[in-house]
């Protein structure tokens, strides 16, 4: 018997079975849409029928929940594929306010791709200078600052791969209050503000976040607007090293990100400095004074000389499980462990010296507790390299006002 033949055998059985009550029907009966539909699937296909209602009825719900979370699934799917907010609301950052703290996280932590050397603003007010930089691969701080107002501005950017980021609004009791929410390049953005301070921050739907902090500035709109300058930055594609430093200086660290640089050497705890910066948007913070003009074997250089000789120092003190430790030249082992410690010299023990390369439009910065003939030396001996950016930011925490600072 094949199926055609069952289904004729069920079909006369059914009407044998209830001839009579049809018969005996004094009215027409008003069968209900969702009644028709299964006596149609019956008949239709009479064993997988029999096969779905012998499922418990459990499995049957979850089949349909299944069901429906998929048809949530390739829905969503395609608005992240047509909107990069929506993915960025999905597969981005998280925030939390805790009185004037905000924290992000990031759950995924996954590296980005496609990943360009760096990020930058392509525009600050007339009169803002660089004072301080800390570029790496796709991400690194800036920092400027008006000397006329004392307005400051910070811009940093983060990767995926940053997982946690904490910064505040200073002056706020709690940073939720005066929240609300702005678009910038097309993105959803959130706007933290008190007497002070702005703070703005978004995401893109490769997962970088960015944030931008202003202190002693309440321009909104000048701010809204660097945030929309703010582009992907590839490079020269060359870089420089130092050929040559005065003897004693040890090498603290290196921070690479794409056109950008920023390197220290430390000695007894004075720290000697060196950035630089291709196709600047504004120049560097200079010492009071007039500079004066050196040559550079065919560059010319500014400098500042140190209005003191600097101090002979024995090195820093270290504390140690509460023991203060002198320091070996500019570290001290503790554990098996080389702890390197410096800082800036005074600003009258201080000489700078800034030049630039007209061929790749990068300016560059010097500063210690050096004079002329040390300085230049190491700006002739400076030598092309290849770029080795560094590893993007691991956790980072930037704290302005009362709290202290520090990334």
């Amino acid at each position: 018997m094949d199926e055609q033949m069952l289904r004729r055998a069920l079909m006369e059985a059914n009407l044998e079975r209830f001839r009579d009550v049809l018969e005996r029907a004094d009215r027409d009966w008003n069968w209900s849409p969702r009644y028709l539909r299964q006596r149609m699937r019956l008949l239709a296909d009479p064993f997988g029928w029999a096969k779905r209602m012998a499922r418990p009825v459990w499995k049957r719900a979850a089949r349909t929940a299944a069901c429906a979370a998929l048809a949530c699934l390739v829905t969503l799917g395609g608005l992240m594929a047509v909107s990069p907010t929506v993915r960025a609301a999905v597969l981005g950052w998280l925030h939390q306010v805790q009185e004037d703290l905000v924290t992000f996280i990031n759950p995924e932590r996954t590296a980005a791709e496609d990943a360009p050397g760096g990020w930058r603003l392509s525009e600050v007010p007339e009169g803002f200078v660089l004072t301080d930089l800390s570029p790496k691969e796709s991400s690194g701080y800036w920092r400027y600052y008006e000397p006329e107002t004392g307005a400051r501005l910070w811009f940093a950017v983060y990767t995926p791969e940053a997982g946690e980021v904490t910064t505040n609004v200073d002056g706020a009791s709690d940073a939720g209050e005066d929240h609300t929410t702005v678009d910038v390049q097309g993105y959803e953005a959130d706007l933290f503000q008190s007497e002070g301070t702005i703070l703005l921050t978004w995401q893109n739907e490769a997962g970088y976040l960015f944030l931008l902090r202003a202190t002693d500035f309440d321009d909104t709109e000048a701010l809204l607007s660097m945030a929309e300058s703010v582009e992907p930055y590839e490079g020269p594609g060359v870089a420089w090293e130092m050929g040559w430093v005065p003897e004693g200086y040890e090498p603290m660290y290196r921070d690479e990100g794409a056109g950008a640089v920023q390197q220290v050497w430390v000695k007894d705890g004075t720290t000697l400095t060196w950035q630089y910066v291709t196709d600047p948007i504004c120049p560097f913070e200079t010492p009071e004074g007039e500079p004066e003009e050196i040559d550079l074997k065919g560059a010319t250089g500014w400098y500042w000389a140190a209005e003191e000789e600097p101090e002979e120092s024995d090195g820093p003190t270290i504390t140690v499980n509460g023991e203060e430790v002198q320091a070996e030249g500019s570290s001290v082992t503790v554990g098996g462990i080389i702890i390197s410690s410096g800082s800036s010299p005074s600003a009258e023990e201080t000489g700078t010296l800034i030049w630039t390369d007209p061929e790749t439009n990068t300016t560059f910065f010097l500063e210690g507790a050096l004079d002329r003939f040390d300085l230049r030396d190491m700006a002739t001996f400076m030598e092309e390299t290849e770029p080795q950016l560094s590893s993007p930011t691991k956790r980072a925490q930037s704290i302005t006002g009362t709290a202290g600072g520090g990334d």
